[in-house]
């Protein structure tokens, strides 16, 4: 299901919320007092092969919302939306402490569907994806928290990378890159969006950047996601 973009506008922020029990909110930052409950592991399908990203939690006012990268819900190879949306937040080493939870509709801007796979068109490369709430009726973002969106905000902040690459621990613990951004480092035509120093590989796709990050609460504002890397 494409979504239009927004013309360019002033900053627009949407705040971070705290899961709603008081115990997950005690629980909401791992043993590393970095990594972020919100964060979790994306499994999906594309013409019958399984591949794995990454995403977040966002604010909504469903508390149902999860983003990730657009290749991570729709193949531009094949011009089709990916199958079996699964997100598992907070997942370590096969475990699944927040459980397991169902992509219902998947979303992306139409200027990343209309481009091709020998070209993609970066700067959109951006998805959404509305989540099933869970046997006991809850929504996502009541169980794990939710981290903000900062849209049009200031370049070169300090930034907080989160992921599941498969080059560190074959994906099966979230990992973090932290630093300024800074210009493109790659030098796809058209492409305008900021560069990360960063070690981490494919399976990071669609993990947050978050800005004003709080290693205190595990909550900050979303400013882009992992995308491609050179």
């Amino acid at each position: 299901m494409p979504i239009v973009p927004n013309v360019d506008e002033p900053p627009t922020i949407i705040h971070p919320s705290h899961p709603v029990s008081p115990r997950l909110q005690r629980r909401l930052i791992s043993a590393s007092n970095q990594a972020t409950k919100t964060v979790g592991k994306v499994y999906f399908t594309v013409a019958g092969v399984n591949y794995i990203c990454s995403g977040s939690v966002v604010t909504a006012p469903s508390n149902r919302l999860v983003t990730t990268a657009a290749h991570c819900v729709y193949d531009l190879a094949t011009k089709s939306w990916v199958s079996n949306w699964i997100f598992i937040p907070d997942y370590d080493v096969g475990a699944a402490p927040l459980n397991s939870w169902v992509g219902k509709s998947l979303w992306l801007l139409t200027s990343y569907s209309s481009s091709s796979s020998s070209a993609p068109n970066w700067n959109a490369d951006v998805g959404f994806v509305v989540i099933n709430p869970n046997s006991n009726s809850q929504s996502i973002a009541q169980v794990t928290g939710s981290q903000g969106i900062l849209f049009n905000g200031a370049r070169y902040q300090l930034t907080y990378s989160f992921g599941y690459p498969a080059n560190i621990a074959k994906g099966e613990i979230m990992s973090a890159c932290i630093g300024r951004t800074l210009a493109p480092l790659c030098t796809y035509t058209g492409y305008n969006g900021q560069g990360l120093r960063c070690g981490m590989e494919g399976g990071c796709s669609g993990g947050p950047w978050i800005v004003n990050f709080n290693s205190s609460i595990g909550l900050g504002y979303i400013i882009s996601v992992n995308s491609f890397g050179c």
